[in-house]
């Protein structure tokens, strides 16, 4: 059995999984991250408080139908003791939230001997890759690997794994730069580079660089976005168009790089805060 006194390891990819998660979630309940149980050092990778109907792909709105759900993220193939972990910590939001939750296991490749043990079903009438375990166990569990490759599933398939990943990223690299879902990729993304906490490690290095292009595409797009508003300044004022452009590029896509850090900590932005970095023209004060 695993030790509840522990700490947690939080590999790179669990960590982007969190955000890419929490970028598609928070729009219909509370987010929590790390979520500590009361009275005990355990915590889940995610907890959903769901408050709102609507506004999820079917997918998702069948993958949490609780109030409560809880999200565990394994890279690697999840073995009994993981489960069991899992377990324990449902049953631990059970008694110190008062209300029954759902267990949803994200897993990047397929648990073969997991899935023979507990002898879990796919779910009838759904797409590949869930799996529902014993009824009273309320938990299902998702091959990420075994998704098929739509938009719905797009988020998901972002938190595996080889060629489920690198399909992926060319999904979201075809998509229209406003899209909703390649913003809130890029949102999760931008916050790993942004972050010190997230970024200074070798680990977190290596697994940025799978997901280069579109850390690349993101700056190449905000620089656009700077050059664009700096000439629409500089005619605005009747300043020299490209001595403006030049000065307005780096403080446009410094404003920009903040509130996505913001935003990722901190939930939206503040009214105030955003008209006081709005206002600020020159990049020493930001």
């Amino acid at each position: 059995m695993p030790n509840p006194k522990q700490t947690p390891v939080r590999t790179p990819y669990d960590i982007l999984a969190k955000l890419l998660l929490r970028e598609l979630l928070e729009p219909v309940g509370t987010v929590e991250l790390e979520a500590e149980m009361a009275a005990t050092p355990r915590r889940v990778d995610l907890l959903f408080s769901r408050t709102a109907v609507g506004h999820l792909p079917p997918l998702f709105d069948a993958l949490f139908p609780e109030a409560l759900n809880i999200v565990e993220f394994f890279h690697q193939a999840p073995g009994r003791e993981e489960l069991l972990s899992a377990t324990l910590k449902q049953l631990l939001v059970r008694d110190t939230r008062d209300a029954e939750a759902m267990l949803v296991l994200l897993c990047a490749g397929k648990p073969e001997t997991l899935l023979k043990e507990t002898e879990a079903k796919h779910r009838a009438g759904a797409m590949t890759g869930l799996y529902d375990l014993a009824p009273h166990h309320r938990t299902v569990l998702v091959v990420i690997a075994e998704l098929p490759g739509t938009l719905e599933t797009l988020m998901l398939r972002l938190m595996g794994a080889g060629k489920t990943l690198k399909r992926a990223i060319r999904d979201v690299k075809a998509l229209h730069p406003e899209h909703l879902l390649r913003v809130r990729a890029e949102r999760a993304l931008v916050a790993l580079h942004l972050d010190p906490d997230y970024s200074s490690s070798e680990a977190m290095k290596g697994m940025l660089h799978n997901y280069k292009e579109l850390y690349q595409d993101w700056e190449n797009k905000t620089r656009e976005e700077g050059r664009q508003e700096g000439r629409q300044e500089g005619r605005q004022e009747g300043r020299q168009e490209g001595r403006q452009e030049g000065r307005q590029e780096g403080v446009v896509a410094a404003q920009e790089m903040l509130r996505t850090l913001l935003r990722v900590r901190f939930g939206e932005v503040d009214a105030e805060i955003d008209a006081a970095l709005s206002a600020i023209r020159d990049l020493q004060r930001l």
